[in-house]
């Protein structure tokens, strides 16, 4: 179960299970719902609806990505019909409940190692940071690891922190804000993702400022975008396989 197939963790995900899953002889049937694109309160319902499709008890696992769905309340829906009808092992990938095994990345150590990297490799002391949204959990564990990274290298975190949107919609308001911390003069800018990354370069770049010649940017998630942006953007990549 997942939501918008098309985009790229989705797609390279599920074409990994679905090449693992024939090679040992299972067939792979995925229920996808193409997000909240419609403002009417029905069109949710008629997407939210896919979850209703299968016979849980006739299958010999199940797979859900929670966080991919952005239909209000779906998650939820999709975990009652799993405690109601499912007698197999029950996986879910990067978020999910108690009720079932987790797979998931370790964005902690992820991004302080990253980090640590930035200060001892590279000599920056003055770091700036552009989170996710607050009360989610990769962006909360990503945000956790950088703070840690700095406190543990004795630099302070105060005033340099800026909450984005996994998108690039706050690239403006993030770049104004990090151009006013250390003097105007920040070293390196840490986002919790590669979107927001680009967007804060391409702002950098209108100003005239040079990437990575005077102040360096990394993202998060190895996006394809990131490949092919010039200069190619510095980020991790999960093993998705």
């Amino acid at each position: 179960f997942l939501g918008e197939l098309g985009r790229e963790f989705q797609r390279e995900f599920c074409d990994v299970v679905r090449k693992t899953a024939n090679a040992k002889g299972y067939d792979v049937f995925l229920f996808n719902n193409f997000g909240s694109y419609a403002n009417t309160f029905l069109f949710d319902v008629g997407e939210k609806f896919v979850c209703k499709i299968p016979v849980l008890s006739e299958y010999s696992g199940i797979i859900l990505l929670p966080d991919t769905f952005d239909i209000d309340g779906m998650d939820e829906m999709v975990l009652q019909k799993v405690r109601e009808e499912a007698n197999c092992p029950v996986v879910s990938v990067r978020n999910g409940s108690d009720d079932t095994y987790r797979i998931v990345i370790d964005d902690y150590a992820t991004s302080y190692n990253l980090t640590d990297h930035f200060i001892k490799e590279h000599g920056y002391k003055k770091i700036c940071y552009m989170s996710g949204p607050k009360g989610v959990e990769d962006s909360e564990n990503r945000l956790n690891g950088f703070m840690a990274a700095m406190a543990h290298n004795g630099i302070p975190t105060e005033g340099v922190i800026f909450e984005g949107d996994f998108w690039k919609f706050k690239s403006k308001e993030a770049t104004d804000y990090f151009l006013q911390t250390y003097d105007g003069k920040p070293q390196a800018i840490m986002c919790a993702n590669d979107f927001m990354a680009l967007g804060v370069c391409e702002e950098l770049k209108a100003r005239g400022i040079n990437v990575p010649g005077d102040i360096a940017i990394c993202g998060y998630d190895d996006c394809v975008e990131g490949r092919a942006y010039h200069p190619a953007l510095t980020t991790v990549r999960m093993p998705i396989k």
